[in-house]
């Protein structure tokens, strides 16, 4: 649990709780490996269903993170969801990056003109947010 709450893995920690919790078939002390089986493809449909369910009563609420990136051309800072969605929007704009970092709320950002908190970006409906180039 402790590397799904340290990696931002908000569907891992779901899952785990999941089975932990409503199914009570793992106890938090069981070895990750013991998730394995929940990951076979015979189980995915009915594994999907009862997570969304789960999801559901749990009000699960994929809030947005700010990210740096790091990049062989400089960095940039972008808005999203998860990892992966950061990557996907790095590589669509040319990008190879070489560092990744989920940025704390309390953070600085200079956006040129001022200084922002991490927290109040948040919010934005901008996904990239730009960064410096060489």
């Amino acid at each position: 649990m402790q590397y799904a709450i340290d990696n931002n893995l908000l569907d891992l920690q779901i899952l785990i709780m999941f089975l932990v919790f409503e199914k009570q078939v793992l106890s938090m002390n069981d070895d990750i490996a013991e998730l394995d089986r929940y990951f076979l493809s015979k189980h995915n449909k009915r594994m999907n269903q009862e997570l969304n369910a789960y999801k559901g009563r749990i009000k699960a609420n994929y809030g947005k993170e700010v990210y740096e990136v790091l990049h062989d051309q400089g960095r940039d800072y972008i808005v999203a969801i998860h990892v992966e969605q950061v990557r996907f929007w790095a590589s669509r704009n040319g990008l190879k990056p070489t560092h990744i970092d989920l940025l704390d709320g309390d953070e600085l950002i200079f956006d040129g003109n001022r200084n922002i908190l991490v927290k109040d970006l948040r919010q934005s409906n901008v996904e990239w947010l730009g960064g410096f180039h060489r």
